[in-house]
């Protein structure tokens, strides 16, 4: 197995393990602890959560971002890169360092505090959530059971959600 991944995570029913090491994106048979696959993906950000069976992933490609999902085969042998969209950040200055699916939307985090969202009604812009600026977001969680997710920063925890868009410090 591939030691020293960052953003590691399991996927497709815990049968497969991803992750960055370097500039590279790393899919493994969780079961076999034999690598399905690698591909660059420098500055990737991982975006599955655990129930997702694709790996769904984010680069910033020129002034645009994309997420792309890998799709492992039904014997965890190989798998298949696809393109799924492209979209920019309204506003500018503002580069994604974490963000997370949720359903059929994104949440991104951004170096400079800012959160954004993205879905397929946004029609390629991803869209800011506040105004607020919570300093560096390193995470982001989903709150299990609920439209809500959490935001880590340097100083504090955040929680939030799509429908009030209201926000709460839960931890300082």
């Amino acid at each position: 197995v591939t030691q020293g991944m960052s953003q590691a995570i399991l996927f497709n029913d815990a049968k497969v393990l991803a992750g960055m090491k370097g500039n590279d994106l790393y899919l493994i048979n969780a079961y076999k602890g034999k690598q399905i696959t690698n591909l660059s993906a420098p500055g990737a950000v991982i975006l599955s959560s655990e129930k997702d069976d694709k790996l769904f992933y984010l680069v910033r490609e020129g002034g645009q971002y994309t997420v792309y999902s890998v799709v492992p085969s039904e014997s965890l042998d190989s798998a298949k890169k696809i393109k799924e969209f492209s979209f920019s950040l309204s506003g500018s200055g503002s580069i994604i360092v974490t963000g997370k699916k949720f359903g059929d939307r994104y949440v991104f985090g951004t170096r400079n505090g800012q959160v954004y969202t993205y879905s397929a009604e946004s029609e390629n812009k991803a869209t800011a959530f506040s105004n607020n600026n919570y300093k560096n977001i390193q995470d982001v969680k989903r709150v299990p059971g609920e439209d809500s997710f959490y935001l880590l920063t340097d100083k504090a925890i955040y929680k939030t959600s799509y429908e009030s868009q209201s926000i709460e410090k839960v931890f300082t």
